[in-house]
């Protein structure tokens, strides 16, 4: 039962990201917005940041490019897709720490199955996936690699995995420099900081090759703002997490009732959990909050104040990167997900019987859904 239990958040996983995947899971190339894979990507100077266009893809293009002369394209993009979902979830039942097996599989569902996942699945926003999914495994190596022990090995490649792309790589290296430093330890802190710079190197270098034209126009912070959806205004919106700019890839379940059930529900569980992680907090539980209030915070200035973040894209090269104000509310995932499950565990440890700890551990997997 130990080894079932321990592999029951991946299998999970597993089978949230084949049925959200579907018909994609098939022959054939996923092609949606700004997933276009192709039979044979070409190592073009493009790819590498190194041409006159912008480097807006790099290194995940010339990373995809390698790789395709070794795995098809098709498969890699398979692999990339389930992948990323399953890496999500599997990380978001170890964030809660050894809880029960109900409460893991809450953490996994909220982490596989909700509204970010689902409008950058449909954006075609593949490097954004795996950061997000690399997020909760950076957190709990931050907190379990104590002062004075050897580097986990894993966190490189995490680190590497996490910078495909300029804004992920942001993303990534904020949780690993808050879930890793340790005060008073400069030379344990140099470590993470150093491979962090090290693993955003290929975007910073391209970006500083093309920094006189690397600042956006203004009013690109207007349409890429984090916007309402349905009844939610999007401060609403990006706690559920969700607020996409683009009107055509926001699923229609939130344009109505179930949008506010999925505000509703979670909060609900959000409460009891909050208690829950001051009477008996997991170590390292501020950098969770710091990345909460970053992502949250990022989405809703950019709602709120559009104009000052197109001030900052169209005088700050890389300014361009705040843009898009839903795109940074991965870094919320983590806080979300660990408060939900751990609500849900307190109610499930004070339900009677065993149908109905089943139920209960149900309904906020299933309810507060895209």
């Amino acid at each position: 039962m130990t080894g079932a239990r321990r592999w029951a958040p991946a299998l999970w996983s597993l089978l949230l990201a084949a049925l959200m995947l579907g018909g994609a899971l098939g022959p054939g190339y996923v092609l949606t917005y700004d997933m276009v894979w192709v039979p044979d990507t070409a190592l073009t100077p493009e790819v590498w940041g190194v041409g006159t266009a912008l480097p807006r893809a790099v290194p995940s293009d010339a990373v995809v490019a390698v790789l395709d002369t070794v795995v098809p394209g098709m498969l890699l993009q398979k692999v990339v897709l389930i992948g990323s979902l399953v890496g999500a979830g599997a990380g978001a039942a170890a964030l809660v720490g050894q809880r029960s097996l109900g409460t893991q599989l809450v953490a996994t569902s909220l982490m596989v199955w909700n509204p970010f996942v689902v409008e950058r699945l449909v954006i075609g926003h593949w490097p954004v996936l795996i950061g997000y999914a690399v997020l909760p495994w950076l957190l709990v190596i931050g907190r379990r690699w104590d002062v004075g022990t050897r580097m986990p090995a894993l966190l490189p490649v995490l680190l590497v995995l996490g910078s495909l792309s300029a804004s992920t790589g942001v993303a990534t290296a904020f949780a690993a420099l808050t879930g890793g430093m340790r005060r008073g330890t400069v030379r344990r802190n140099a470590l993470p900081a150093g491979l962090c710079a090290v693993a955003n190197l290929p975007w910073l270098v391209a970006g500083l090759l093309h920094a006189t034209s690397a600042t956006s126009s203004a009013v690109g912070a207007r349409v890429f703002a984090a916007s309402d959806e349905g009844p939610l205004p999007g401060p609403l919106a990006a706690i559920t997490p969700g607020g996409i700019w683009n009107a055509e890839v926001v699923p229609s379940t939130r344009l109505g009732f179930l949008a506010v059930v999925s505000l509703v529900v979670p909060a609900a569980l959000a409460g009891p959990g909050w208690l829950a992680h001051r009477r008996t907090p997991i170590e390292g539980r501020g950098a969770p909050v710091a990345c909460w209030f970053v992502g949250v915070g990022l989405a809703v200035v950019s709602w709120s104040a559009p104009g000052a973040v197109g001030w900052v894209a169209a005088h700050v090269p890389g300014g361009g990167l705040l843009r898009d104000g839903s795109r940074l509310l991965a870094l919320a995932a983590p806080l979300t997900v660990v408060l939900v499950a751990r609500g849900a565990g307190w109610l499930i440890d004070r339900t009677p019987d065993r149908a109905t700890r089943v139920l209960v551990a149900g309904l906020p997997a299933f309810v507060p859904r895209p």
